[in-house]
């Protein structure tokens, strides 16, 4: 370049830039004599591409092979030409046939939640009116049962130390997650699974490990199996005062007459200073532990109804006197324990009506027991 003085000058040059992600442009001067080198005014201009061919859409790459409702699954090209006067558009098919624009996704990459189902993806690239399609990306579901979100807590770990439902039982006064989850997924093996009948009613028996404070615990299951813990009826509250190194703490489940039968999963969850509630299955918290065991269920014995179920405990909350009717026929233990597990009191009645003292107790959350050859139930109560 040799011109612009004593007259500024315009010049312009193209430059092919396809596929550069980032550009330098460097300016310099060579010479051995002169009055001065300058330049100003410099402007880069994008020019529409013009194509000839359709573009090499290369293939479409996925973060996920293999997916569940809630992953965000980014989508992207490999091998794919590039330019800045190129079009996207990604498509989704669940038979690798019929294809549907998915709204939205329109640059080289783009991040997808909330797969339902398998499906196949790709992206057409388009350039002056001719547009070239990428090879195709298959991402596979995942069984709800390898779907639960596993919540985290921030702190650091207060145990549960029991967990007991029909024959399953395990007891372990450690935290046997890591952090930041401390979460444990027991084997379904053993002891630590068990067989769940529906229609019928079971006593879910919790007790803490070592810690410190009160805490919150709660129950849920999956009972229509499909990968999380918030249908109706799908969570059980226990207590949100549960001290540490305590002693049982005994909540009346049912297991719905429509359950899906064959191997669910049941989620405990101990979490310190939290009043729980059916959405904290995967909250996160400062201290606590989860742990996730996996049921069957299996259709019920055919009693459908614990008879148990309709006794009366009253008044609510309780002074110094408890009442308690039922209609139930027969002998009866009742066992009053305190939410460390100490037993306040252990009566054995066959009467329809009962009256039980409690003017020497202290105020505070108790748990009254009914047990009968065949049946068990267990109720909070609060005595002021």
């Amino acid at each position: 370049m040799d011109f612009g003085y004593p007259v500024p000058a315009h010049a312009q040059y193209a430059m092919n830039l396809t596929g550069a992600a980032n550009v330098r442009i460097r300016f310099t001067w060579t010479g051995t004599w002169d009055w001065w080198w300058a330049i100003d005014n410099v402007e880069i201009i994008d020019y529409p591409v013009t194509c000839a061919t359709p573009p090499n859409a290369g293939t479409a790459a996925s973060s996920f092979t293999t997916a569940c409702p809630f992953n965000v699954i980014d989508l992207y090209l490999e091998f794919a030409d590039s330019s800045t006067g190129f079009t996207y558009q990604w498509q989704v098919s669940t038979d690798n046939v019929n294809w549907t624009d998915i709204t939205g996704a329109t640059s080289s990459s783009y991040s997808l939640s909330g797969q339902a189902q398998a499906s196949y993806y790709l992206c057409n690239i388009t350039c002056g009116g001719l547009t070239g399609t990428s090879a195709v990306v298959a991402i596979g579901q995942n069984a709800p049962l390898d779907c639960y979100c596993i919540p985290e807590y921030l702190n650091g770990c207060d145990a549960l130390g029991k967990v007991a439902v029909n024959t399953l039982l395990n007891v372990s006064v450690d935290c046997n997650g890591i952090l930041p989850e401390n979460y444990t997924l027991w084997p379904d093996t053993g002891s630590l699974t068990t067989d769940l009948g529906t229609g019928d009613y079971y006593d879910v028996t919790i007790a803490s490990g070592p810690g410190s404070g009160m805490h919150g615990a709660g129950i849920w299951f999956d009972f229509n199996a499909d990968g999380d813990f918030q249908d109706a009826g799908e969570y059980t509250h226990v207590s949100d005062t549960i001290p540490e190194l305590s002693g049982d703490f005994i909540t009346n489940i049912n297991i719905p007459v429509n359950a899906v039968l064959g191997p669910t999963r049941m989620r405990v969850r101990y979490i310190y200073s939290t009043l729980v509630t059916s959405t904290d299955d995967c909250s996160t918290n400062g201290f606590g532990e989860t742990e996730d065991y996996t049921v069957n269920v299996v259709l019920g014995t055919g009693v459908k109804n614990n008879p148990l179920q309709s006794i009366k405990v009253y008044p609510v909350p309780a002074n110094d006197r408890i009442f308690v009717q039922s209609p139930v026929q027969g002998s009866m233990q009742i066992t009053l324990l305190d939410q460390t597990g100490r037993i306040c009191r252990n009566i054995h009645s066959a009467s329809n009506s009962l009256e039980i003292n409690t003017s020497d107790l202290s105020a505070g959350i108790y748990f009254i027991r009914f047990e009968t050859e065949n049946n068990t139930l267990t109720r909070k109560i609060v005595l002021n």
